[in-house]
């Protein structure tokens, strides 16, 4: 009886573990969101230039620009049709 209950409290603590993680993983994600938004408010505003980052960095950023500037333009596209099947 103590070993499956050792098994019991080992496999709960491993899930316990892997919940942790994951909210971690997630919080890194809403994080890097953050992150990303406050540099575009730092640009725009004209407290920083993107060119005061290392290359890498700007490459990074460039292409998340893009691809989110991609994403809000489909975004737009499937809005719009949605808009005319409706009407």
């Amino acid at each position: 009886m103590a070993a499956k209950t050792f098994e019991i409290q080992s496999w709960q603590q491993q899930q316990a573990i892997k919940q942790s993680l994951q909210h971690l993983r997630q919080s890194d994600l809403d994080m890097i969101r953050v992150l990303e938004d406050l540099i575009q408010v730092l640009i725009g505003k004209g407290v920083i230039s993107i060119t005061d980052l290392p290359e890498a960095a700007q490459a990074k950023l460039n292409s998340r620009f893009e691809t989110r500037a991609n994403l809000s333009e489909l975004g737009n596209l499937i809005a719009e049709d949605e808009d005319v099947r409706l009407a």
